[in-house]
């Protein structure tokens, strides 16, 4: 079975070459209209949209990242839990221009919406490498239910379906909606933040994209990647609290994972950090609580 981790490739160079027809130009016109004037309003954004050129050129030059089934889960549970939003950095940055794409959906509420979204990658590219002052994000879904069926003139869509959304500016938190903090932009924060939380292991790994790959992207000259695997790696139960003093347990139970509000001394300033949820105490005592795994972000 071919490895799924060549679906980042493909699904990104799938984007970028409908980008590049009338059909694909059409939707994402309708889409970015349909997003901006109802919660933003920003005329000038759907303009540079219109010209057809961001998410196109962002697609052109992103690095592909790959995101396991079960670091999806990490995403999930840290989405939901983020009841604050911080300023972005350029040092959350993995690179320039990215393309994230996960192996299973990660599903956040989208009120008034009847059922979660399911979030299938986003994207993200800065706005002028020399002088970055902001990144233009795009969060991609399976086509929901609720929007019915495709409209002929816009024919075969792709796998993932592009929502462009508004520039977000470096130290500035994402931009509001009418009704609070867009779950698209949870999102996108979310992953960011966590990929950028945990640096590389001696594990990690990138991938050349197969020969079909290689052949397919040459042929309508689309510029050929490694791609970035990120992979969930098992933690080990801890036994003793970190100062390293054992503690006598009587039995074992759950600290549930949790953003902390971490100072960065490199970055002079407080940055939320995401705290994985551990099993406490000696695995030969009962567990107080149901199975729960640990979970550890590697690169």
């Amino acid at each position: 079975m071919r490895p799924t981790w060549h679906d980042a490739f493909d699904a990104q160079m799938e984007l970028w070459r409908w980008l590049r027809t009338e059909m694909g130009r059409d939707w994402v016109i309708d889409r970015a209209k349909q997003v901006f004037e109802l919660d933003w309003q920003d005329e000038d954004l759907v303009q540079y949209v219109e010209r057809g050129e961001p998410l196109r050129d962002i697609l052109l030059r992103a690095n592909p990242f790959f995101v396991a089934a079960e670091m999806c889960e990490v995403i999930e549970a840290a989405a939901l839990a983020l009841a604050e939003q911080e300023p972005l950095l350029q040092s959350d940055l993995l690179a320039t221009h990215g393309f994230v794409f996960f192996e299973r959906p990660v599903l956040f509420p989208n009120p008034p919406a009847t059922r979660d979204a399911d979030f299938t990658g986003f994207s993200w590219g800065m706005d002028n490498v020399n002088e970055p002052r902001a990144i233009f994000p795009t969060t991609y879904q399976e086509w929901p239910e609720e929007w019915g069926q495709v409209r002929p003139e816009f024919g075969p869509m792709p796998r993932m379906i592009p929502t462009p959304l508004p520039v977000w500016a470096f130290e500035e938190e994402p931009p509001l909606m009418s009704d609070g903090i867009s779950p698209f932009f949870i999102v996108v924060a979310t992953g960011l933040r966590l990929m950028k939380q945990f640096v590389p292991a001696k594990h990690h790994v990138m991938v050349r994209p197969d020969r079909i790959n290689r052949r397919q992207a040459k042929k309508v000259e689309f510029p050929e990647r490694d791609i970035t695997v990120v992979r969930l790696r098992r933690e080990k139960q801890p036994h003793a609290e970190p100062s390293g003093k054992t503690i006598d347990y009587s039995h074992r139970f759950l600290r549930s994972g949790h953003w902390r509000n971490q100072w960065y001394p490199s970055l002079h300033r407080h940055r939320m950090k995401w705290i994985n949820p551990t099993i406490v105490g000696p695995p030969d005592k009962p567990l107080r609580s149901g199975k729960q795994r640990v979970f550890t972000w590697t690169r």
